[in-house]
């Protein structure tokens, strides 16, 4: 069971990061870069915090 848990956080952490890069480079600035990051790290800290 934890074993599939994990899987899933990795699959969602992985789509949250290619996201990310996507819409950086979409906004081809580093504007928004913190912003976005800051949303990567409130979507994953609570997906960490279940493993």
């Amino acid at each position: 069971m934890s074993h599939f848990v994990a899987k899933e956080t990795k699959t969602k952490r992985n789509a949250a990061v290619a996201r990310m890069q996507q819409s950086a480079a979409g906004n081809n600035g580093r504007r928004l870069t913190g912003r976005n990051a800051a949303a990567i790290m409130r979507a994953v800290k609570p997906l960490l915090m279940t493993v």
